[in-house]
């Protein structure tokens, strides 16, 4: 499912760019973006249950918390 929507999602961004003659630069930021992106959607689905973006979320702003309360 995840695949069939970046490839809608692709194939609507190649034909926009197309059809507004950008840059082959341009082409290859908003393809690369769009493979990064597939390829980390998948990575979080492929490892669900060992990935855990409540404990990511805690590695970032526990410190910054800690130093909150610590300022009180």
């Amino acid at each position: 499912m995840i695949a069939l929507l970046y490839g809608i999602i692709v194939g609507v961004e190649f034909r926009y760019l197309r059809l507004h003659q950008r840059k082959r630069r341009t082409f290859y930021f908003v393809i690369g973006t769009a493979a990064i992106t597939f390829l980390y959607f998948e990575a979080l689905y492929v490892f669900r249950d060992q990935y855990s973006i409540g404990l990511s979320l805690e590695a970032i702003f526990s410190p910054i918390d800690q130093l909150i309360v610590w300022r009180r």
